[in-house]
């Protein structure tokens, strides 16, 4: 799968699935645009990949700015000349709290991130994508499809992504606008480290998996990329879980 000569951004591009997505992008032959809050980290990751020899920019924004938002993409089409890929994966997951304790603005920042910054990335990126026939592949969560206590907002969250990810793919697929989700499970990055770090932990959360172990970032963002390519050319408005048989248990 070879992404030459097409642009991406991806969003939260500075750890986790966002970086490993951006590496693997790059090294398939995509310039790549990584957009997040935090500068440092979208330049490390900037930095690997212009020494593996790829070509990718920083550009920091805040996804609850609309401003922010439209000018990261209108910097990727004056670099790069195109826009062919978005992959959505910038998230936020709070604090565990039932749902009678769950604040209003606890709430609220969680679709803020989850939802409507999707929407929004989305609805400035589709402009350029219609000529490009291009593709979009948002990150939602395996909390979309299974039910916890205690994550109520970030579950619903994740739930309207799959939704939005339909109606995308209903409404410009006829322009040749492709539009996925993959639903992972649980993942060794930065927002899943504290959860992980004590090994019995681990070990049970590894069991609620059929391959009884955690994934990789790396294995996500290869999931990513097939949607992303042209290999997956009439693919369009799945929910794809990548959750090592999590959701088959």
């Amino acid at each position: 799968m070879r992404l030459d000569g097409k642009t991406a951004l991806i969003t939260g591009g500075g750890s986790g699935i966002g970086r490993a997505t951006a590496l693997l992008f790059a090294e398939r032959g995509a310039n790549v645009v990584l957009v997040g809050r935090r500068a440092a980290p979208l330049e490390e990751t900037v930095a690997e990949i212009e020494r593996h020899g790829g070509n990718a920019i920083a550009h920091p924004a805040d996804l609850c700015d609309d401003h922010g938002i439209r000018r990261a993409v209108d910097r990727t089409v004056e670099v790069f000349g195109a826009l062919d890929i978005l992959v959505n994966n910038a998230g936020f997951a709070p604090q565990w709290t039932p749902i009678h304790e769950t604040p209003d603005d606890v709430w609220d920042q969680v679709f803020e991130t989850n939802l409507k910054g999707v929407f929004r990335m989305s609805r400035a990126a589709i402009p350029h994508l219609v000529p490009r026939r291009g593709a979009i592949v948002n990150v939602a969560s395996i909390s979309a499809l299974k039910a916890k206590h205690s994550v109520a907002s970030y579950s619903a969250a994740k739930a309207g992504l799959i939704a939005f990810t339909r109606c995308v793919a209903a409404e410009y697929g006829w322009q040749g606008v492709r539009c996925n989700c993959i639903i992972p499970s649980w993942v060794e990055t930065p927002m899943t480290r504290i959860f992980l770090e004590d090994d019995a932990a681990r070990d049970d959360i590894a069991r609620r998996h059929a391959l009884r172990r955690i994934a990789t970032p790396e294995e996500i963002a290869r999931a990513i990329l097939y949607l992303a390519s042209d290999d997956a050319a009439f693919v369009t408005g799945v929910a794809h879980p990548v959750d090592g048989g999590m959701s088959a248990l």
